[in-house]
């Protein structure tokens, strides 16, 4: 096999190969963003109860909830730390 050949071989191995991570990637990040909806929306009903046990007269808005968030206070010293890993998480190091 000429150089030539085996050049235009390996780029289209690297075309093919470039395809399917794309394509692993993107079955990830769809099976991580249908995981963390669960997650989150058992969140939201676990803190709605909780709210209505403490506050059995209150109206609790699931739209605001999902809005705020339902994740623990951080401690405002590890802000950073937690957004950077959030970050790492999400886009990759």
């Amino acid at each position: 096999m000429e150089m030539a050949e085996e050049i235009q071989y390996l780029q289209r191995e690297l075309s093919r190969v470039r395809n399917y991570l794309f394509r692993l990637e993107y079955k990830v990040f769809k099976t991580q963003q249908k995981l963390m909806g669960r997650t989150e929306e058992q969140r939201i009903k676990r803190l709605e109860a909780e709210l209505k046990r403490k506050y059995p007269d209150a109206t609790i808005d699931r739209e605001l909830l999902s809005l705020v968030g339902t994740l623990p206070n951080i401690p405002r010293s590890m802000e950073r730390q937690a957004l950077a890993e959030a970050i790492a998480e999400k886009y990759g190091e």
